[in-house]
């Protein structure tokens, strides 16, 4: 089976497919097209997964030919900025230009075109549940013939330790679509099992003391030693913004931000992931917090294409 990235960045579905837990009766799932605007998300893509990057708005695709192959089936899969719907957004959706893409997707379907592909999935904030760019993605798949699911989960539900509470659609041409998310996983892991070593000097980490107490009240704190502890969502802004992006991790008596290892570990990103050198931490951090949590999307793709 055939995979179209769109929105791609540094490759979180990839990551994902690379993963796939899938039975031996079921197609492979490989990755035929990636595409996004972003050329630094496009490099460590190329980076990891190989496949060459595709570099252009997703508005100005010709939806008419994204589909890459024609006798086998295929799935594209979407997330699309967040930014629109979140509550920083306040619901200006309809007049924010980074809505174009999946308002441009919306229009095709309203075409009743073909070339559509068998399964669909999309990740964005829960808000976009209550948005009306959903009420009518849902009604123009539904008009051309898919069955939709839909879900918000969180990889806590899982016994992952990071919140990143995301809404989903599943959305399949071929069959009714269910979505069955467990209550553990195989991949379960305490904070502790992810931690680096650190050097004393490593200044982009470690907070200064003027920081943490002017802003100590507002930050979100867990401990090195403390298992059963959940670190909030690594948003894009971590590294940048103090509080309300991300967490800070308590050790040896002081305060420091998680490296960019620590944190894609924490979203689920195996070992086989890494960064092409060149990239501050800032940087990636920024990648990472655009990026999405591997264990939800493996569990719902192994869902879809079963």
């Amino acid at each position: 089976m055939s995979l179209i990235e769109l929105f791609c960045g540094i490759g979180g579905v990839a990551e994902a497919v690379r993963g796939l837990d899938l039975a031996p009766q079921r197609i492979d799932l490989v990755t035929s097209r990636a595409v996004d605007i972003d050329l630094d998300c496009g490099r460590v893509y190329e980076h990891n997964f190989g496949n060459v990057f595709d570099c252009q708005t997703i508005e100005s695709i010709d939806w008419d030919r994204v589909r890459f192959h024609k006798e086998e089936p295929e799935l594209w899969w979407l997330s699309p900025p967040c930014q629109p719907y979140c509550r920083r957004g306040r619901g200006r959706w309809d007049d924010d230009p980074r809505c174009r893409a999946i308002l441009s997707l919306i229009d095709w379907l309203a075409r009743r075109p073909t070339g559509l592909p068998d399964y669909l999935g999309l990740e964005n904030v829960p808000e976009f549940a209550s948005a009306s760019h959903r009420d009518r993605l849902v009604d123009g798949l539904e008009a051309v013939g898919f069955n939709i699911a839909e879900i918000v989960s969180c990889p806590t539900s899982f016994g992952i330790p990071n919140r990143r509470r995301r809404y989903y659609l599943l959305a399949s041409h071929q069959s009714a679509v269910s979505i069955e998310m467990p209550q553990d996983s195989p991949q379960k892991f305490a904070i502790a099992d992810v931690l680096e070593t650190v050097p004393d000097d490593a200044s982009e980490l470690w907070m200064d003391s003027q920081s943490v107490a002017q802003y100590a009240s507002a930050m979100d704190v867990v401990d090195a030693d403390d298992r059963m502890a959940v670190t909030a969502c690594f948003a894009s802004g971590y590294g940048k913004s103090i509080i309300r992006s991300g967490s800070y991790l308590r050790q040896s008596g002081r305060l420091r931000r998680f490296s960019p290892l620590e944190v894609s570990r924490l979203m689920g990103f195996s070992a086989a992931f890494t960064f092409p050198p060149g990239y501050s931490y800032r940087k990636q951090w920024k990648m990472l917090g655009n990026s999405l949590s591997i264990p939800v999307v493996q569990t719902l793709l192994n869902g879809l294409v079963r």
